[in-house]
């Protein structure tokens, strides 16, 4: 489920919110409205997908990938006690990657939106900074 939601300054957060996998819905729209590339949408939507910084030169997007901590642990197993998280940042949008088990950082991106008053580029990394430290 996609939900786009207007920030401080002109910041939109697109809110990508799956269930498991990206929905071939979501995936087109992704592609469609908001120009993201295929690529960049794997290395969102793999739940195997390592801590890492990318930059696609040819589309200007950025991609943060983030191992945050579940929400709720099923069991004692330590290989499923953290999930990866994804950002992009293409122009003046922000774009979070989460499942049912991620999906709470939203609430860590709105409260630091409020926080952060610098300019666009600036608070961007901010919040997503930010973020990782509520983490």
């Amino acid at each position: 489920m996609i939900n786009s939601q207007l920030l401080s300054q002109d910041l939109t957060l697109i809110d990508i919110h799956s269930k498991e996998n990206l929905s071939d819905k979501d995936r087109t729209e992704l592609i469609e409205k908001y120009e993201l590339t295929n690529e960049i949408l794997d290395y969102a939507d793999d739940t195997n997908e390592r801590a890492r910084l990318e930059f696609d030169e040819h589309t200007n997007t950025f991609l943060i990938v983030f191992n945050v901590q579940r929400e709720t642990v099923i069991d004692d197993s330590l290989s499923d006690i953290t999930l990866p998280v994804s950002f992009a940042i293409k122009d003046d949008q922000l774009f979070l990657f989460t499942n049912n088990d991620t999906h709470y950082l939203i609430d860590y991106i709105t409260k630091a939106d409020n926080h952060f008053t610098g300019d666009l580029d600036d608070r961007i990394w901010e919040i997503i900074f930010n973020t990782f430290d509520q983490v």
